[in-house]
């Protein structure tokens, strides 16, 4: 073979070479697998190919090697069980450095972003001809969402399990909180709606400044009727407040730790707690800055389930503490309205008794008296039964019809038959011009007749109790003023409750602690108000307010 036909054949192989390499190439670029190829055995140059080089958002040109020149401004880090891998470490370099090859080894890889990607990733060193080390391949997969949904699975898990160990508020929500931090969120809160506002539990890592940030966040608890809070906004619209990137100034959920730059929030999520169509509250999940993480569409819904996970729980739970205060109110209720039914059964079996064994021995007087002695324990005997029967209807639903009433007639009324049962006078202030009211006259003669025995319990002896009505806009307010001791702070908020008796109640004062609160039932089923208007200085005033009739027929 002539010299000629040897470089012949040496262009036809190296084409043929040139064919593979481009053919490889197109494999590389089709290939879903992530590959990587160092030629040099200190891995200071990283090529990737296209897989490869979206998993690390750069691009196919760029070197990606962490050992480089320009290493340190790639925007990834590299990370594996919650620490940062140093270059040497990495797997094609490690493998280069040591001929041992890699398998089956998992990494997260932090993107300047704040996202995070899982890698699977094998390597093995690449020999020369003379079978030394000159660099190192290596395949990466990208096992994100197995993980992602891996993780989610087992922390749903941890957070039903911890719940399913107990039905107290306190202890189940600060231990949920303890698993989604960190595996979740910097700094998790959970606040549960009580009356206005929300009582609130946070939970964070215990760096020093994201801990400051969790104590403010503690102190600035919503209250539910600011237009300007974020958590209130998330329960007044019951959808999910996400924010993928937490605009400059930080969160709304409260001022981030001064001077920590660590500690500003950069991603959010707010997801309403509604069960059986009541929001009980919102779960809060933070990433601060320190972290360089941030939130995705799929965490919203990730986070979605388990909110509604924890307000199933919160509703069971709610609900077994309700039926618990129920059958404490049970026992109390059978036990006080047992010894109050036992006391007017008393008097009226003992007078009734006097009468008929000793009829001839007593004077007209005397029988008189004891016949009005019976007729008051009997009637106070049928306020007791009526109350409770009150209560009992608006139970069931069961609603009369409304029509006009005249306050001016009804409350003169009312005071006079309550002045001959109890002897206590009664001052009515209700001129004739007053509005007519909507409402059912029957609700209310037994709202002002409550208002009235209640003040007659507080009012010292032969106090005149006032009843003062007037226009208050497109109401008209009646008022019931005693003059008597007052109501104590710590009783104001629960006075109105069934079977509450205030502290001013120890002693002689009788009742099972049913008139107010069936007042406040009548008062608001006619479309009214009711409260405690005045308790300073000169006893009670109790008011209700009941809207003006649009046909004063």
């Amino acid at each position: 073979m002539t010299p000629d036909d040897e470089l012949a054949g040496l262009r036809v192989r190296n084409a043929e070479l040139e064919q593979r390499l481009r053919e490889m190439q197109v494999l590389l670029d089709i290939l879903p697998v992530g590959v990587g190829f160092a030629l040099d055995r200190d891995c200071l140059d990283i090529r990737a190919n296209r897989a490869f080089a979206e998993m690390l958002d750069v691009s196919t040109e760029e070197n990606t090697s962490k050992s480089g020149p320009h290493g340190d401004t790639l925007p990834f880090r590299v990370f594996k069980n919650g620490q940062e891998v140093p270059a040497e470490d990495l797997p094609l370099q490690y493998a280069a450095r040591t001929g041992e090859t890699v398998y089956h080894d998992e990494y997260e890889i932090l993107h300047s972003d704040g996202h995070v990607t899982t890698l699977l990733e094998f390597a093995a060193p690449l020999y020369d001809i003379a079978g030394e080390i000159h660099g190192a391949v290596g395949a990466f997969i990208d096992i994100s969402d197995r993980r992602r949904a891996e993780h989610q699975l087992q922390l749903m898990a941890a957070v039903s399990a911890r719940l399913t160990r107990t039905l107290s508020v306190e202890s189940a929500v600060a231990d949920t909180l303890r698993l989604l931090v960190p595996e979740l969120a910097d700094v998790a809160v959970i606040d549960i709606v009580e009356g206005p506002y929300a009582r609130r539990t946070t939970w964070s890592t215990q760096e020093p400044g994201v801990v400051d940030f969790a104590r403010e966040l503690d102190t600035t608890a919503p209250r539910l009727d600011d237009p300007n809070d974020i958590v209130a906004r998330a329960m007044r619209q019951r959808e999910p407040v996400y924010l993928p990137v937490v605009p400059p100034g930080g969160l709304p959920l409260g001022r981030s730790a001064r001077g920590n730059a660590d500690a500003e929030p950069t991603s959010a999520i707010i997801v309403p707690l509604i069960a059986r169509d009541h929001v009980l509250g919102t779960l809060s999940l933070v990433y601060l800055r320190r972290s360089r993480r941030r939130y995705d569409h799929v965490d919203v819904e990730f986070v979605g389930e388990l909110a509604g996970r924890i307000a199933t729980w919160l509703n069971a739970a709610r609900l077994y503490d309700e039926a618990r205060t129920a059958a404490r109110a049970k026992d109390e209720f059978l036990g006080m309205v047992s010894h109050e039914l036992k006391t007017p059964l008393t008097v009226i079996r003992g007078y009734s008794g006097s009468v008929s064994r000793y009829r001839e021995a007593l004077g007209p007087e005397e029988q008189e008296q004891l016949f009005a002695e019976i007729h008051r324990e009997a009637e106070r005997l049928n306020r007791m039964v009526e109350n409770m029967l009150v209560l009992s209807r608006f139970h069931l639903n069961e609603r009369p019809l409304f029509g006009p009433v005249l306050l001016q007639r009804v409350l003169p009324d009312v005071a006079r038959r309550f002045e001959k049962l109890h002897g206590r006078l009664v001052h009515v202030v209700a001129p004739p011009d007053l509005p007519v009211v909507e409402g059912e006259i029957t609700y209310v003669e037994q709202i002002v007749a409550n208002l009235l025995s209640n003040a007659d319990k507080y009012a010292p002896p032969g106090e005149t109790i006032e009843v003062v009505a007037a226009p208050a806009g497109e109401m008209v307010r009646v008022q019931v003023v005693d003059h008597g001791p007052g109501v104590p702070e710590d009783d104001r908020r629960s006075i109105f409750e069934p079977f509450f008796r205030g502290q001013q109640a120890e002693g002689p004062i009788q009742g099972v602690g049913l008139g107010l609160a069936v007042a406040r039932v009548l008062v608001e089923a006619q479309g009214g108000t009711i409260g405690l208007e005045s308790s300073d200085g000169d006893g009670a005033v109790f008011a209700f307010s009941l809207p003006v009739s649009r046909d004063p027929r």
